[in-house]
């Protein structure tokens, strides 16, 4: 069995076998490709498959950010494992990171993320693999939430609040040319690097900038949401609001004019991958319910 560096010629194969594996986490090759091939930080040695006699059995995606690699993705196929391949794959990924000035692997989501870490229901085996490899166990607070959109009706506090806080000097509405500039500053100043999100959206609907709601005070943005960062009508966020503006309400007004924007582009649902910790509250105050939880495992390189 070997560990090569992926390559071009490998990719129907892996999204086949991802597909396979990963039964929760199911891509398209167009989402292989964004999300793995097109990564920016994209680094051969660190995207690797695993190999024997020919056949493709295992595959490992790393992102570096900073002094951190961030696993992004890593299976193996079932009748192969508990046979060294993941351990393998998982350690020449480890070389490959240390020699590139990492000194920390977590399994958790990095750029262009499909789960934020182990969801340990969907894959009973998964803790104890990376636990055996050195692995612990940071929390288990990251979740994945969603709600029906097709009976939803802004809740009429929510129409209130809005009410007072228009009166207070606050607006609220869609992106408009106007204000890119000045999102794309808010986001970098207030949300890194959620800036990238919301370029990567924008420049993929040239002709369309309705995929974001602002809250403005005096001219100001203040917060704001998005949709479809990675072309998914039906994914919501990312979603902020100005630190010493928080818990007054403008969190609430944008969230549910969001929820409403999705349902005029024909939504029938709202999901995220990665929520929780204190913002728990907030989204099961606002109708979404917990999917799937996950948890975030990290090791030290020496």
């Amino acid at each position: 069995m070997d560990v090569r560096p992926f390559e071009g010629k490998d990719s129907a194969d892996i999204v086949e076998l991802w597909n396979i594996s990963m039964y929760a986490d199911k891509v398209s090759p167009e989402q292989f490709r964004f999300r793995v091939e097109l990564q920016p930080d994209y680094d051969q040695g660190l995207c690797l498959v695993a190999e024997d006699q020919g056949e493709l059995v295992g595959f490992a995606f790393g992102v570096p950010v900073g002094e951190t690699c961030c696993i992004n993705a890593m299976f193996v196929e079932a009748s192969h494992r508990k046979k060294g391949v993941g351990t393998k794959l998982l350690q020449t990924l480890e070389n490959a990171a240390k020699k590139r000035g990492a000194k920390k692997v977590v399994f958790s989501g990095g750029p262009r993320y499909l789960f934020p870490g182990v969801d340990w229901a969907a894959y009973p085996g998964a803790l104890e693999f990376f636990s055996k490899n050195g692995y612990r166990e940071v929390h288990r607070e990251s979740v994945a939430m969603s709600r029906s959109l097709m009976d939803y009706k802004t809740p009429t506090d929510v129409v209130e609040l809005e009410k007072q806080l228009l009166k207070q000097g606050y607006t609220f509405q869609q992106l408009d040319e106007e204000h890119v500039l000045p999102l794309l500053r808010f986001l970098e100043k207030e949300f890194h690097p959620w800036d990238n999100d919301a370029r990567i959206t924008l420049e993929s609907n040239l002709m369309n900038l309705d995929y974001f709601v602002i809250a403005l005070k005096a001219g100001e943005i203040v917060g704001y949401c998005q949709i479809a960062s990675d072309g998914l009508i039906e994914h919501f966020g990312p979603f902020g609001v100005s630190a010493n503006l928080r818990s007054k309400g403008i969190g609430a007004v944008i969230f549910h004019k969001c929820l409403r924007l999705m349902q005029t582009k024909g939504a029938k649902n709202a999901w995220f991958l990665w929520g929780g910790g204190r913002n728990y509250t907030f989204y099961t105050r606002h109708g979404m319910k917990e999917m799937r939880r996950f948890a975030i495992m990290s090791k030290e390189l020496k």
